[in-house]
């Protein structure tokens, strides 16, 4: 259960978020398209928000935590938005 630790959830972060990156190019009908973006952007964002929740006052660089999340939330969005246009 190491991979469900606090630390580890950037981990999800970063291979759902290059999921949503790469993999729609790669699917061949709009349907498995669409459902593929949705369960990485659900994925990503849930991890997210999960990190947000976990970073408290005793963090040493807790204000830096916070702006990177809140700036990778955005980028999320954003991200999806533009696929979901395309």
């Amino acid at each position: 259960m190491a991979l469900i630790a606090k630390h580890s959830y950037k981990w999800f972060i970063i291979l759902s978020f290059l999921g949503i990156i790469i993999l729609p190019g790669q699917m061949p009908s709009p349907m498995l398209r669409t459902g593929t973006i949705v369960a990485l952007g659900a994925i990503c964002l849930l991890f997210e928000f999960i990190t947000l929740t976990n970073i408290n006052s005793a963090t040493p660089n807790r204000k830096t935590e916070l702006v990177q999340t809140w700036i990778l939330i955005v980028l999320t969005i954003l991200l999806l938005v533009v696929n979901f246009m395309v």
